[in-house]
């Protein structure tokens, strides 16, 4: 038999979670990990699909809130916690989200903010929504495809995540200008500019991409020393 999917090894991880395998890890505040999922990942994403049989009760649904009953003898479907739970397990099967934007999809979706926020108190809770994974995912990222971070970063105050106790915040800060401008150089001279002013437009295609202006600016005018007359 085949290797098994990403997929089916994020359902099975949630079925253990719904099942209370992971009950200590929770109760004493610890990370929620699959068994034998890679741990050198910078992102694993910690739920299954959509499609899988519903999971066996967990503890937190006793807390649920009795508008899960709602709309169940009219054919439509409950806008309830377990519901919000449920759309937010399939929301992050397939990357890393963070509260604002699973908050955000859930209420354009139409789940009352009350039934969201309990969603995602819980989904915080058991692993599934971590900020401190989604930003370090992101900077990590960012490191790695000769990206700038300054947007990662106030998104990450926006998120009141402490960047201090993320590795990859360390490694940016070790990166130093130097190293950031060397990655913004790289990556205007794997894709030039090609508009008239290349300067300009070099600079703007690195703020774009999350550089700093004063790095923007210093690495547009190392690329493109000379401008046009």
């Amino acid at each position: 038999m085949g290797r098994p999917s990403q997929i089916e090894v994020l359902k099975a991880r949630i079925a253990e979670i719904e099942a209370g395998r992971f009950a200590a890890a929770e109760d004493e505040g610890g990370p929620v990990q699959a068994a034998g999922a890679p741990s050198a990942s910078p992102f694993v994403a910690p739920c299954g699909g959509g499609r899988s049989s519903a999971p066996a009760k967990h503890r937190d649904d006793e807390d649920s809130p009795s508008g899960r009953e709602a709309g169940a003898g009219n054919g439509e479907k409950p806008k309830d916690a377990q519901a919000a739970y449920q759309r937010i397990l399939r929301i992050v099967a397939t990357r890393e989200q963070s509260s604002a934007k699973v908050r955000e999809k859930l209420l354009r979706a139409e789940f009352p903010p009350d039934a969201a926020e309990e969603a995602i108190e819980r989904a915080q809770r058991l692993g599934v929504i971590d900020d401190a994974r989604y930003c370090d995912a992101l900077i990590r990222s960012a490191l790695r495809n000769d990206k700038g971070v300054e947007g990662v970063l106030r998104e990450a105050v926006f998120l009141g995540v402490n960047l201090e106790a993320l590795d990859s915040y360390q490694a940016y800060l070790e990166d130093g200008e130097e190293g950031q401008l060397s990655r913004a150089c790289a990556y205007l001279e794997a894709h030039p500019v090609r508009s008239k002013n290349q300067r300009d437009g070099a600079f703007r295609k690195l703020v774009s991409r999350g550089f700093s202006v004063s790095v923007a600016s210093a690495a547009a005018r190392s690329v493109y020393p000379y401008q046009p007359s």
